[in-house]
């Protein structure tokens, strides 16, 4: 029988600059309604590594070589915290939430698909679509008219993963995805700021909109999934390459769950 022994915890613990306390509580508000905002001024108030003590102790790094350490270089020191499974309810256990064994699976069987050929064509795909959006944008500045980025940045987004992920026009679907986007944005933002996490299992009213929109996204998507099923090998884009990736060790390919 084997034993983990935890190492003891530090008697004098040096923090990072930042904010503790009443201070924390006081930017919750802000980080509610102007998330980018309030982490940019925090890093320029206290520099590369900002650390955030409430109800629990957060850190903000914004130093690419910080965030490739705790990322890849030494992850196995950094567990994703418990606010990581809010977000499987809406994204899966996929490569983003994941951890350990189920973790290094995913990636064995995604990272042979994005070799450099294919992310010159995802980047060629993304600047094409970016420029299109900022030539429509000079109407507004023409007109000095303010516009809501919000949703112009919602479509470029689905436009560049139906060219790049699934060589297709989303049509309609765009919108589908769109409302339904906005309802988990929300819905998750609001669970990770809540001191207290009210169940999903509850009937509340932003729980049902929770459902519904997630529902609506799985249709369209186990839809697409199902069509190319059927002959996987006729299409040339991610989706159809990640259907016919197969693990190294163990000759897997991804079921639909993880596709999704």
């Amino acid at each position: 029988m084997s034993k983990t022994v935890l190492p003891s915890k530090p008697e004098n613990l040096i923090f990072a600059p930042g904010l503790r306390g009443l201070d924390f509580f006081r930017l919750v508000p802000s980080f509610k309604k102007h998330t980018l905002a309030t982490f940019s001024n925090l890093t320029e108030q206290f520099g590369d590594v900002v650390c955030l003590r409430g109800l629990w102790t957060a850190y903000i790094l914004t130093n690419p070589r910080d965030v490739e350490y705790v990322l890849q270089t030494n992850s196995r020191n950094y567990p994703k915290s418990k606010n990581y499974q809010i977000l499987k309810s809406s994204t899966g256990n996929g490569l983003f939430v994941s951890e350990g064994e189920h973790w290094l699976r995913q990636r064995r069987l995604a990272q042979p698909v994005f070799h450099q050929q294919r992310i010159q064509t995802f980047a060629e795909t993304m600047t094409a679509s970016t420029t299109e959006m900022l030539e429509s944008w000079e109407n507004f500045a023409e007109a000095k008219t303010a516009f809501d980025v919000m949703p112009e940045m919602m479509r470029l987004t689905l436009g560049i993963v139906g060219k790049a992920l699934l060589n297709t026009d989303l049509g309609l679907a765009t919108n589908v995805f769109g409302d339904a986007f906005e309802v988990v944005r929300k819905f998750t933002v609001r669970r990770l700021m809540a001191l207290v996490k009210i169940p999903d299992a509850l009937p509340t009213p932003l729980n049902l909109r929770f459902r519904r929109a997630i529902q609506s996204v799985d249709q369209i998507i186990y839809q697409l999934i199902a069509e190319r099923r059927k002959s996987p090998e006729k299409f040339d884009d991610l989706l159809a390459m990640l259907m016919m990736a197969q693990d190294a060790e163990t000759g897997a390919t991804m079921n639909d769950r993880q596709l999704r």
